[in-house]
């Protein structure tokens, strides 16, 4: 499961020194692990819950 405390330490870190795009690829990472979407890499409105 996801452990939310610890699993945004290194982003917190990455935006404190003001590293933007490893920040930005740590969100996507995040944003996949949340949603179970890491072996695809992709997320699209079905694979969140969200539909049109």
């Amino acid at each position: 499961m996801f452990k939310l405390a610890s699993d945004y330490n290194h982003l917190s870190d990455l935006l404190a020194s003001q590293h933007w795009r490893e920040a930005d690829d740590e969100t996507a990472r995040i944003m996949l692990k949340i949603a179970e979407r890491e072996a695809e890499g992709w997320l699209d409105c079905n694979s969140i819950g969200l539909t049109h």
